[in-house]
């Protein structure tokens, strides 16, 4: 993998390197745009529980604090809240293209800097890192499917957001990306 500028022995692609490697982007985003401010970030949802009890529990656990506990009941009344990508790595390309693609390469040129490297350079690096970090393992990921997406409270997302679930044999994660005002 080529990441630039970085020795592959001073590192350890873990979660804590990828919310480092996130919030790094996230303030970047926010110092190349107005009145908006980016929040992104990889989190353990679950360990030893299948795709849908973590989510479930993350959906839960966020949402009793903002809707309260009936809205969150009617909530897991919805089926079918997630469906698998089939490449994983090009479908995460093309969806976080507005929030770390061509989007954080446009604001960087709205503020007169050069970016003179492929505009995609940076969702390229992440999808490396994110694969450095599953070790090997044989990683599984899903999106909520568009109607339960568009059922969340604005409280999950705010203005914009995008989350992917990824799983392997025994964790699963919430790579998240949100934008608010």
């Amino acid at each position: 993998m080529s990441i630039y500028n970085q020795n592959d022995e001073f590192l350890k692609y873990n979660i804590e390197f990828l919310n480092g490697y996130l919030s790094s982007l996230a303030l970047l985003r926010d110092y190349t745009t107005n009145e908006v401010g980016f929040n992104f970030y990889l989190k353990i949802i679950g360990q030893y529980k299948t795709v849908n009890q973590a989510i479930n529990d993350e959906l839960k656990w966020s949402l009793e604090r903002y809707i309260g506990i009936d809205e969150v009941n009617n909530l897991n009344r919805l089926s079918n809240r997630i469906i698998e990508m089939d490449n994983w790595e090009s479908e995460l390309s093309s969806l976080l293209n507005f929030w770390i693609g061509k989007g954080l390469t446009d604001s960087i040129k709205e503020e007169n800097r050069k970016w003179e490297d492929s505009q995609d350079l940076v969702l390229q690096d992440l999808i490396e890192h994110l694969k450095l970090s599953f070790q090997g393992k044989e990683v599984q990921a899903f999106v909520f499917n568009k109607e339960f997406k568009t059922k969340l409270p604005f409280q999950w997302g705010w203005l914009k957001y995008d989350d992917i679930i990824f799983t392997n044999s025994n964790d699963t994660y919430l790579l998240h990306f949100d934008l608010s005002d």
